[in-house]
């Protein structure tokens, strides 16, 4: 019937102005993460990012061995410092008493 208000669930959305609200929140929090991530990183500092190099050196031998190729520890290392400082470089190297690994530690030296 002419004038009546149609009766049924009406559409839920949010508030007025909530969705502007929610969005300029977000962008808050990124611009705090990304200066964040951007002192994390040293931006605008004048020395260089630092690195570290942890190698399992077992777990690396065989990966090559197995595609055919060989371990260049000096191109590693070069390849992860790059223009960062190298803080320390640690390689481990397990020894099996009950497996004679002298073949694979001679390679090493």
């Amino acid at each position: 019937m002419a004038g009546e208000t149609p009766r049924g669930p009406r559409p839920s959305g949010p508030a007025p102005g909530a969705i502007e609200a929610e969005n300029a929140a977000l962008r808050n929090e990124i611009a705090l993460l990304r200066a964040e991530v951007a002192r994390l990183r040293g931006a605008g500092s004048t020395q260089p990012a630092r690195v570290g190099l942890f190698v399992d050196v077992q777990n690396m031998y065989y990966a090559a061995r197995q595609i055919g190729a060989r371990l260049d520890f000096g191109a590693l290392m070069a390849a992860v410092t790059r223009d960062r400082r190298l803080i320390k470089a640690t390689a481990y190297v397990v020894r099996n008493r009950d497996i004679d690994q002298s073949g694979f530690l001679s390679m090493l030296q």
